[in-house]
Formats: structure tokens, C-alpha cells, sequence
């Protein structure tokens, strides 16, 4: 009889074992209203214990400060990525002891860096995000680490400026150097209308003068020769005379003798003044009026041209001294700067919300955990006790 009952009660095994591998909505739910209570309890714990570390933990609130990167000539002097990882590396806190360091020195510490790209402006900003028991001191440790960003890269700064006026300085001497220049030639332009010309001009007309003295004296000459001429014909017929003594006719010789070297003296001084009159014509004349024609036009307009480049050149100099001061201005030069800061009323740390939620559900969760395996605990003790 007994081998008789062993298949039938195998069969009712597998079947109570196929019935319990079946998930019943309707047990769970009559599990879970029986364990309420530690569900509950579960999650109040949770509950209690996310109160109790948001009373004790401190807040921490965050600041986001936002830095313009350094401009060099209206081009950006440090990229951004090279800023950022040099920050990184420098100012945040790795490890806890650092931050607490930091915390116990300025009452924040910076917790990241980006880079934000800003399409309108066509450029790149530093986000810097800080963290701090409050947000005045997470605005002033921002600017602490403005300071600290603008004293390391000053040194690329001022090099650029003092380069830059450097050039300025050099142009500024080019320009001071031209304008001794003009004033030398306008000197010398003044020398040559004011001197020079009106001394060839005075020359001119001294030699003008003179060939009207020649004139004259020429004309005189000539009138004297005449005279003479006629003196000596008249003294000439008196020796005809039969009736002249000896001595009357030599005295009338030596007379006829000494106008006759007049009129030779005469005639060669003649000479002498119509060969200085015509060099006065042919040479003399000519080379200053040759000479004041190249100062009062070819060296004047020389000089005028040279003026006028050289003031060109001071013009294309200043533009460049313009161009160089506007380079070294805002907005194309400009070291780190804060653009804005903003802040927030509430803490970033700890989020109470956030934690009271997470708290909740991991409660509940661990709770109707803990109910289903009292529960099969329970089942797995009755079922060895009916089994022994």
C-alpha cells in the first residue's frame, strides 16, 4: 500500500512546486498588508536618517563665475584649453584632506573649470564653478582666482604691451627725426627765397647796371676820341702854317703826339669795356640766371617733394601709432576679466529634496525587500517542520 502512494504523492509535489513557481499578485499583496510594518519602519528609518545627515551636514552653496580670456591685439593670447588644464591642475582639490585645506583657508574651493562657447560673440569664456559655505565667500574665492590667473599669465601680458610700445616709442622718433628734416629743408627753402634768390636777382642787376655804365663810358670814349680826332686835325692845319716857328711846331707835335696816345689809351679801353661787356652777356648773366632758375624752380620743387614725402611718411607713422594704442586698448587688449557671477538663494549641497527622495524609495524598496524574506523564511521553517 505504501508503494502504492508514493507516485500520487510525488505527483502532488510537483505540483504544489509548479504552483509556488508561479508569481500570484493577489499573495504578494496579502504579504506585503501583513509586513506593512516593516515596510514602513524600513522606510521611516531611511527617512529619519536622510533628516538626521541634512541637519548635521553642512550647506554648500555654489557660485558660477564666468572670466573672459586674455586678447592680445584683438586675437586671444592664451587659449582657453591650455587655461583650463593649467587650473585644473593647480587649484582643484583631488582628494579630501584638499578640499578641506581649501575649506579651512578661504571657506570654498573650486570644484570644476569649463570652457563655454558663446556663438554670438564668436569666443570662448572660462566657467569656473565654485563651492563655499556661502556665496560671499564663493565670490570672493572667484576672485581669488582671477588674481591668481592674471598674476601667472602677466608676464605674456606685459610683454605684448611693452613690445607693442616699444614700436610706438621707435615710430614716435622716426616721426620727430622727419619733422627736424622738414624744418631743415623748409630753412633751406626760406634760405633760397628769401637769400639766395634775391642776391642773384641783386647780381643780376649789378651786372645789368654795369653793361649800361660800360655804355656810357664806351659812348663817352668815343665822343673824346672824336674831340681829339678834331683837335689833332685842327692842330695838324696849324702846322701848315708857313708862319709857325720852330718851337710853336714842336709844341703842336708833342700835343698831336699825347692825343694821339689818348685816342689810343681810349680805344683800347674801349676794347677792354666791350670785352667785359660781352662776357658780362655771354657768361656771367647766363650762369645766374642759369643758377637762379635751378633754385627757384628745379631746388625748390626738390625740395617741396622731399617735404611732402616726408610728410606722407609722418602721416603713414601716426596712422600706425593709431592702429598700435587702439591694439594695446580694450576691447583687442585686455587681461582675464570677470564677466559675471551668478548665485543661487539655496544650497547646492545637500539637496534635500534629492536626498528625502532617494532616501523614500530606497526605504521602501528595502523595506518590501525585507517583508518578502521574512516571509520565506517563515515559509521555509514551516515547511521543514512538516517535513520532520
Amino acid at each position: 500500500m505504501e508503494k502504492e502512494r508514493l507516485p500520487e504523492k510525488r505527483e502532488k509535489e510537483e505540483v504544489i512546486y509548479y504552483q509556488e513557481d508561479e508569481i500570484d499578485l493577489y499573495e504578494l499583496w496579502l504579504t506585503l498588508k501583513k509586513r506593512w510594518k516593516v515596510v514602513l519602519s524600513t522606510t521611516a528609518l531611511f527617512v529619519l536618517a536622510s533628516v538626521v545627515y541634512i541637519l548635521v551636514a553642512k550647506p554648500v552653496y555654489e557660485v558660477k563665475a564666468y572670466i573672459q580670456t586674455a586678447y592680445l591685439g584683438g586675437e586671444i593670447g592664451i587659449k582657453p584649453e591650455k587655461v583650463k588644464a593649467e587650473i585644473e591642475a593647480k587649484y582643484i582639490p583631488q582628494t579630501s584632506e584638499e578640499k578641506d585645506k581649501y575649506m579651512s583657508t578661504y571657506n570654498a574651493y573650486l570644484d570644476k573649470i569649463d570652457v563655454k562657447e558663446i556663438k554670438k560673440e564668436k569666443t570662448d569664456i572660462l566657467e569656473l564653478t565654485v563651492l563655499s559655505i556661502n556665496n560671499k565667500y564663493g565670490k570672493s574665492f572667484a576672485d581669488h582666482i582671477l588674481t591668481l590667473i592674471q598674476k601667472e599669465y602677466k608676464p605674456k601680458f606685459e610683454y605684448f604691451l611693452e613690445s607693442k610700445k616699444r614700436e610706438i616709442k621707435s615710430k614716435t622718433l622716426q616721426i620727430n627725426k622727419l619733422q627736424n628734416q622738414i624744418s631743415q629743408l623748409n630753412l633751406q627753402k626760406n634760405f633760397i627765397s628769401k637769400e639766395e634768390i634775391p642776391s642773384l636777382k641783386e647780381k643780376i642787376n649789378f651786372h645789368k647796371e654795369r653793361i649800361k655804365k660800360i655804355d656810357e663810358l664806351i659812348s663817352s670814349y668815343r665822343k673824346s676820341i672824336l674831340n681829339y680826332e678834331k683837335t689833332i686835325k685842327n692842330l695838324s692845319s696849324s702846322l701848315k702854317n708857313p708862319n709857325i716857328s720852330d718851337s710853336s711846331s714842336l709844341l703842336i707835335i708833342s700835343q698831336i703826339s699825347q692825343y694821339e696816345n689818348l685816342i689810343s689809351s681810349l680805344e683800347k679801353r674801349i676794347k677792354e669795356l666791350e670785352v667785359e661787356k660781352d662776357r658780362i652777356i655771354r657768361e656771367t648773366i647766363p650762369s645766374i640766371e642759369k643758377k637762379l632758375t635751378e633754385l627757384s624752380t628745379l631746388k625748390i620743387e626738390q625740395i617741396n617733394k622731399s617735404i611732402t614725402e616726408k610728410e606722407n611718411q609722418i602721416q603713414v607713422l601716426k596712422k600706425d601709432i593709431e592702429n598700435l594704442n587702439i591694439l594695446i586698448s580694450p576691447p583687442l587688449t585686455k587681461n582675464f576679466e570677470m564677466l559675471r557671477v551668478t548665485t543661487k538663494d539655496s544650497p547646492a549641497k545637500p539637496k534635500k529634496s534629492l536626498i528625502l527622495a532617494v532616501a523614500t524609495v530606497s526605504g521602501l524598496f528595502l523595506g518590501v525587500f525585507l517583508a518578502f524574506f521574512l516571509e520565506w523564511i517563515e515559509s521555509a521553517r514551516k515547511r521543514h517542520t512538516q517535513t520532520y
